[in-house]
């Protein structure tokens, strides 16, 4: 349900896309796979480095509560939508 687009942050969209790409590979992805999969693409220090990587883990929850993850990524990638299309339209 999401992509790219919905995320804020550069950091967090190409990190987003690893955690993808593990996904559709049925690969397994870990904070260590995660941060060197970036390493592998030169991304890691891009991102914030490892102990950025870390850190999103560490406050990321569990897998238990997706589908509201989800739904507040989407709401906020809306928003931001929304945000834009109204300042184009006053300009």
């Amino acid at each position: 349900e999401l992509d790219e687009s919905d995320f804020y942050k550069t950091e967090h969209k190409i990190i987003f896309q690893v955690l993808k790409n593990a996904y559709k590979n049925n690969k397994h992805a870990d904070v260590h796979l995660v941060c060197e999969e970036l390493k592998h693409i030169d991304k890691l220090k891009m991102v914030g480095g490892a102990v950025y990587i870390a850190t999103l883990a560490q406050y990321a929850g569990t897998s238990a509560f997706i589908e509201e993850y989800v739904d507040e990524i989407k709401q906020y990638s809306f928003k931001r939508s929304a945000i834009n299309i109204q300042k184009n339209w006053i300009d």
